[in-house]
């Protein structure tokens, strides 16, 4: 939306009630911890309760919380302030931004190959590529899921499964035609965004990080059921290859009022009801950044 906080504009017009005075030295995970108790945030802006728990500089925000915690943060202060959206923000949004929009994917052309010319919308309203290609491969044929980050979907993929040797007695092995379409998605600015999937799109933390036992350096492995290659040499040896976590945490673009910003637009995409909160499984897997378009 902006690469200017608005907490940087409260300074300049000599507010001095700020988030960080009114968590009392707090810790933003502590001053969370506070927030959730019963009937600490109601009275207060949603952006200003954000804006509390975060850390940050001037140009991104970063909060120590997983998405799903987050998400029970806003969903408290929604329930305590009757959802009020007049206590969403200080201001209105058009007064701080001239154009706002949520983080569609909208190309125009297919992610995965530019020469791929032909569309389709599907049940959703999603355009996706329909360029399909034709595989011949040799039987007998086994079959795997994958996820494909650009069709957003799980992807059927085929391998041969014979042993050569068995060929070489004078006969041509059986082809069989694979139909592979690409799907993938070119537009989905027509869809409805869940708040989940807002949330994911414009986090610019990674969703997994690698973490090894002991910190740094190759230790002695303390999840050695975990290891990403069982029965490997180094599992013998109980050395820490490292394991993939999930990321608890969130930065953005903006502080915690920009976030506050991005409820409304998420609630103003159905004005007549209340938009999806969490995603789909499907959804749960966030496009390649390059993919995701920002007006502002």
């Amino acid at each position: 939306m902006s690469s200017v906080m608005h907490s940087f504009f409260r300074a300049l017009r000599g507010i001095t009630k700020t988030a960080d005075e009114w968590r009392d030295a707090r810790t933003p995970e502590q001053q969370y911890v506070y927030l959730m108790e019963s009937g600490k945030m109601k009275g207060k802006h949603l952006g200003s309760c954000l804006d509390s728990i975060r850390r940050g500089g001037l140009n991104t925000c970063y909060w120590p919380l997983a998405i799903p915690q987050l998400m029970e943060f806003i969903e408290k202060w929604r329930v305590e302030n009757n959802d009020n959206e007049q206590r969403y923000h200080e201001l209105a949004i058009e007064e701080l931004y001239l154009e706002s929009e949520l983080p569609h994917i909208d190309l125009v052309s297919c992610p995965r190959e530019e020469e791929h010319t032909e569309k389709i919308q599907d049940g959703r309203g999603r355009i996706r590529c329909f360029h399909v290609e034709e595989q011949e491969i040799e039987a007998p044929l086994e079959s795997y899921n994958s996820w494909d980050e650009h069709a957003q979907m799980a992807r059927l993929n085929w391998m041969h499964t014979g042993d050569s040797e068995e060929k070489g007695n004078g006969r041509e092995s059986a082809l069989e035609t694979i139909i592979d379409p690409c799907y993938a998605i070119i537009s989905d600015r027509e869809v409805i965004l869940p708040f989940e999937t807002i949330l994911q799109r414009l986090n610019l933390q990674p969703a997994y990080i690698t973490n090894y036992c002991g910190g740094t350096g190759l230790k002695l492995c303390r999840r050695l059921d975990k290891l990403p290659h069982p029965g490997s040499s180094l599992e013998e040896d109980r050395y820490c290859t490292g394991h993939e976590d999930r990321n608890n945490a969130f930065e953005l673009f903006g502080d915690g009022w920009d976030l506050a910003y991005y409820v409304l637009k998420w609630k103003q995409q159905t004005p007549s009801h209340e938009p999806p909160w969490r995603a789909l499984w499907e959804e749960q897997h966030t496009p390649d950044r390059s993919a995701i378009v920002y007006n502002d």
